[in-house]
């Protein structure tokens, strides 16, 4: 939605009012969701791909803060594109081998957890 918006007028006001969305959708969702995972996920199934991914959290909360600084529309393709590729990494690669390689009794309490510390949004 963003990119399209973001193809058909390239206008800085645009520009700003997508920063200020990504912005605002970060401290909404992404600082909760990033916590949980670093929290609870990351450490039930340690490794490469794992740090891999805190990586990518830690670059985003840059991203996120260039955009409150000055936005821009780099920044804003950086993060877009990063988070595209962060959400693909953790539902193709990371999530799958947690559910594979970590014990049923151990996702069910991690699941449960998950739930209670997720923000819910009504819309």
């Amino acid at each position: 939605m963003a990119e399209r918006s973001l193809q058909e007028d390239p206008g800085e006001e645009n520009v700003r009012r997508w920063c200020a969305k990504c912005v605002e959708r970060f401290d909404i969702e992404l600082v909760n969701h990033f916590e949980m995972e670093e929290q609870l996920v990351f450490p039930a199934y340690p490794g490469a791909l794992a740090r891999e991914l805190i990586g990518e959290h830690r670059r985003m909360e840059e991203l996120v803060a260039c955009m409150r600084a000055n936005g821009g529309m780099e920044t804003l393709r950086a993060f877009l594109a990063l988070l595209r590729l962060h959400i693909r990494r953790e539902e193709n690669e990371y999530f799958p081998e947690v559910q594979e390689r970590v014990e049923d009794g151990q996702l069910k309490t991690m699941g449960a957890e998950l739930d209670r510390r997720a923000v819910r949004l009504c819309v």
